[in-house]
């Protein structure tokens, strides 16, 4: 039994504008004017150059070993010693949070997600809580790591009930919050005074307010230590693949 991971992008990003390439090239052969067929194949490029594009990205994050590179990547930026327990915020199909069991023979490690959603639910990437569980059956940490519901807006745990706290690639999805350091403090609330801590996302957006000005913000606010660096220069994204995860990087440190 391997682990299915799946992939980031949905399917629909890649169809939508294929299909719309495709209709719009198919209506240039009827019996219309020379401007409209030229109009038509005009409109129809850059949804084909967009659709093939998406169809590449999303068939390269379904690679597993590409995925596992980035998983490493991700989890040696976290300055933690593996023991106690941790915390995976929008967890996924559990890709990170395994891998953190897996690392870390003496963590105990909860993944935690809302599993719905046009985008990541059943529906969607087809990220679920059973996916995560057959996941964690595949790698072997079963007795490790558990998966719960939740949401990163308000995490059902205490002040300082973790050691050790993550999240890749999730912030910027949740619409509900528009200043996404909301959810940096969220979920710096649950990590005890000297936890690590470790965030993938797109912190040179403007929800952040880049990451240079998060960093100084961060800083005022008492954290041990706190650094950034960028997924471009971990090497683990190949260069086509780097246009739809341009701008971001890892915020990690200690609290």
């Amino acid at each position: 039994m391997k682990p299915d991971y799946g992939t980031y992008i949905p399917r629909w990003l890649s169809a939508g504008p294929l299909g719309a390439a495709g209709l719009l090239f198919g209506l240039s052969f009827l019996r219309v004017s020379p401007r409209s067929k030229t109009l038509l194949r005009f409109l129809a490029a850059p949804l084909a150059l967009v659709g093939g594009y998406m169809t590449y990205a999303r068939l390269a994050m379904a690679d597993e070993e590409l995925k596992q590179k980035l998983r490493e990547a991700f989890l040696s930026q976290l300055p933690w010693d593996g023991q106690g327990k941790a915390l995976d915020v929008g967890t996924g199909a559990g890709l990170m949070a395994i891998g953190l069991a897996r690392r870390n023979p003496q963590a105990q490690v909860i993944g935690v997600d809302v599993w719905e959603g046009p985008i990541w639910g059943e529906k969607g990437v087809g990220f679920s809580q059973a996916r995560c569980e057959q996941n964690a059956i595949a790698e072997g940490v079963t007795d490790r790591v558990r998966f719960e519901h939740a949401s990163a807006i308000d995490l059902p745990y205490a002040d300082g009930e973790f050691d050790a706290v993550m999240s890749s690639y999730v912030f910027h999805e949740i619409h509900q919050v528009k200043d996404k350091r909301v959810l940096l403090g969220e979920a710096l609330r649950v990590l005890r005074p000297g936890g690590a801590f470790a965030f993938l996302d797109p912190f040179q957006s403007k929800a952040y307010g880049g990451p240079q000005a998060l960093l100084i913000d961060l800083r005022t606010k008492g954290l041990s230590s706190v650094d950034y660096v960028d997924l471009a220069d971990l090497g683990t994204i190949p260069p086509l693949l780097q246009l739809i995860t341009h701008g971001s990087g890892i915020l990690y440190g200690v609290k």
